[in-house]
């Protein structure tokens, strides 16, 4: 049975050396057989040996006949050993021994049986981990091996104390979901074969540590959106980053791409702790595409790329900011022309309308008698002016004299203004003529 205890003959290695009981011997001897290729690996234990130098030698042993040396495997220093099949014959059983050695010349020994044509094990055995999600894969050729069933084995310890993870028990598929590993340990994984006669072949080992080996994950969205002009792109934090550890690990930087959806398309990287990126005046009528992943450079460990998010530009937007910037000006350009042309004419109009000289009194009658006489109610000023009183006197066949006005005791003397006819005389005027 594969990685089982095997029967440890030492009447056949009585030359090889003398066993004693104070030294710990190899133990979980394992035989992978990796397409053709067998190798062995086992453990062993210091105990109180931490400074004890010891080597190893491995013999394999037909069965009733003498141990042999492994070629490569003497007096070796690491726990693995690759048996060279031409030593072989596939139809036989062997035993194969392990013997730890020190110096001192001290030396134990561990042993396991096995038959190389049915030694046939999982191959490629392998952890896919993203995020907080961990399985465990491996291969295997149902075309020779159908009638099988596995199972998953799991130790936390250098002891090697194997037990059976819970929902990885006789399961019929290459494959089992492990996310139940501690977070912050080292595990160790194999996997055990089982056929229809019940035999059991155990897998080589594989350690994982979720901290350590997981793969982030994604981000799980983008979010762009476009805002005056600008481009803005948010992005969500990976499913990992639920859990606090993975959270913790260390400085997580959000690294970004975008782009241009043109030909040639210019690529712009941006990388900052806040998820949240801003594009400044992106250009109307063009398509921006961008994606993004996480990345700790404290421990060079970068994450999974995001899926391609793109949006596009609206031209009506920019076409109307343009229009609105236009008529603003224009109004501005306008204004200012309208005041530099109306000042002359303001001033004009109100040396016409409003003369600081007065009009001669009989202009204005006549703009009080004219039918435009409501521009003067307009424009005009409305003021006093204190004026004479005229008389016309209509001429009289008789003659007589005008008063002019009786009120005014200066006028006498004065040439009245008013003349009689030259054909009339009085009778004084006719006396002195003769």
């Amino acid at each position: 049975m594969i990685g089982g205890p095997g029967i440890l003959l030492l009447p056949l290695l009585a030359g090889l050396g003398s066993a004693v009981s104070d030294l710990e011997p190899s133990s979980n001897i394992w035989i992978m057989n990796q397409k053709g290729n067998l190798s062995a690996t086992w453990n062993w234990i210091p105990m109180d040996y931490d400074n004890m130098e010891v080597n190893f030698t491995v013999f394999y042993q037909e069965f009733g006949m003498a141990a042999s040396e492994i070629p490569g495997c003497v007096h070796i220093d690491e726990q693995v050993c690759n048996i060279p099949s031409e030593l072989l014959d596939f139809s036989k059983n062997y035993t194969l021994h392990v013997r730890v050695e020190t110096p001192q010349g001290n030396m134990e020994f561990g042993s396991v049986n096995f038959q190389p044509n049915t030694t046939v094990l999982p191959e490629n055995l392998r952890v896919e981990g993203i995020n907080t999600i961990y399985l465990l894969k491996w291969d295997w050729d149902y075309h020779k091996n159908p009638n099988v069933t596995f199972s998953v084995q799991t130790s936390f310890n250098s002891q090697n104390n194997w037990s059976i993870l819970k929902g990885c028990e006789n399961i019929t598929t290459p494959e089992c979901n492990v996310s139940s590993l501690y977070f912050y340990l080292n595990s160790k994984l194999l996997v055990s074969v089982y056929n229809a006669k019940t035999d059991e072949h155990n897998s080589n080992v594989v350690v994982f540590n979720p901290m350590e080996e997981t793969l982030i994950g994604p981000p799980t969205n983008l979010k762009l959106t476009i805002q005056d002009n600008d481009l803005h792109i948010a992005v969500e934090s990976p499913e990992g980053f639920r859990h606090e550890g993975l959270r913790g690990y260390c400085t997580w930087m959000y690294h970004l791409k975008t782009w241009k959806n043109s030909t040639p398309m210019e690529v712009i990287t941006m990388e900052d702790k806040v998820p949240h990126f801003t594009i400044k005046a992106v250009n109307p009528s063009t398509t921006y595409c961008a994606k993004a992943h996480t990345r700790c450079a404290d421990r060079n460990r970068t994450g999974l790329y995001s899926e391609t998010y793109c949006i596009p530009t609206d031209p009506r937007s920019y076409v109307k900011e343009w229009i609105i910037g236009s008529v603003f000006g224009a109004i501005i350009v306008i204004s200012v022309s309208l005041y530099i042309c109306l000042c002359p004419l303001k001033r004009y109009l109100k040396h016409v309308f409003f003369p600081k000289s007065k009009l001669p009194s009989s202009i204005e009658k006549g703009l009080q008698d004219s039918p435009q006489n409501y521009i003067k109610n307009f424009f005009l000023l409305n003021e006093e002016e204190t004026t004479d009183k005229c008389y016309i006197m209509q001429k009289s066949p008789v003659d007589a004299e005008v008063t002019i006005d009786k009120n005014n005791s200066g006028a006498k003397g004065r040439d009245s203004g008013n003349y009689s006819n030259e054909d009339e005389v009085t009778g004084d005027s006719a006396a002195n003529s003769r």
